[in-house]
Order: structure tokens, then C-alpha cells, then sequence
């Protein structure tokens, strides 16, 4: 009788985290960024704030007033001393980028960023 109702508990604990997963994946999570300190190109604004879902794993962070997306195409973690590989497209230089100071709102770190402004 015991194992019987082991595997039942189980069987249960199984079910309950496979619905999590599902309502979970149904609607998922949003983070959004505040990017401050930002210089670049005329026109760059000194901050702006942006999202993405916390299950994305790209760099392409959704403005939030819906006029477009920034790119980030570099990132330095100030926190751990490390540069992400840069990639930069055909055609662009580092003087292109624009410059933000964020912190990641799902483990803390504080970055530096640079990157494009996309429709």
C-alpha cells in the first residue's frame, strides 16, 4: 500500500509541475530594461526603457512606446569583467552605437551596452 501511494504522489507532483510549465509557456513573462547614461548618433536619447519576454534569449529589446526596437550588438558586464562576442553588420563602426549603462532586471548585473535603434 505504501508504494502505491508514493507513486500516486508522484504521479501527482509530475502532473502539477507539467501544468505550471504549460500556463507558464501560455503567457510569458515580460522584463523590462531601463537603459540610462546613452550617447550615440544626433538624436540618441539620454534613456529609454524597454522589454523582452524573460524567456528570450536574443538581443532585440521592444521599445515601449512602440516606435521600435534596439539591437544590442555589444555587451560588458561590469559586474564580471566580460565582453559578449561584438558583432557588428557590414558597414558600421563602434562611432554608429549607441552607448546605455543598464541593469538586467533578472539577475542584477550591471552592463554597458551598445547597439542600434531599429523600426
Amino acid at each position: 500500500m505504501r508504494r502505491f501511494t508514493a507513486l500516486t504522489a508522484a504521479i501527482a507532483c509530475a502532473a502539477a509541475l507539467t501544468w505550471g510549465v504549460a500556463a507558464a509557456q501560455a503567457e510569458p513573462t515580460t522584463l523590462t530594461w531601463h537603459f540610462t547614461d546613452c550617447t550615440g548618433p544626433a538624436g540618441t536619447p539620454t534613456s529609454f526603457s524597454a522589454w523582452r519576454t524573460a524567456q528570450s534569449v536574443g538581443n532585440s529589446f521592444h521599445l515601449e512606446d512602440g516606435s521600435g526596437t534596439f539591437v544590442v550588438l555589444i555587451a560588458y558586464n561590469e559586474d564580471l569583467g566580460r565582453y559578449n562576442i561584438p558583432v557588428l553588420p557590414p558597414g558600421k563602426t563602434s562611432a554608429d552605437l549607441v552607448q546605455c549603462s543598464t541593469i538586467g532586471p533578472g539577475l542584477g548585473f550591471h552592463l554597458t551596452v551598445w547597439g542600434l535603434f531599429a523600426p
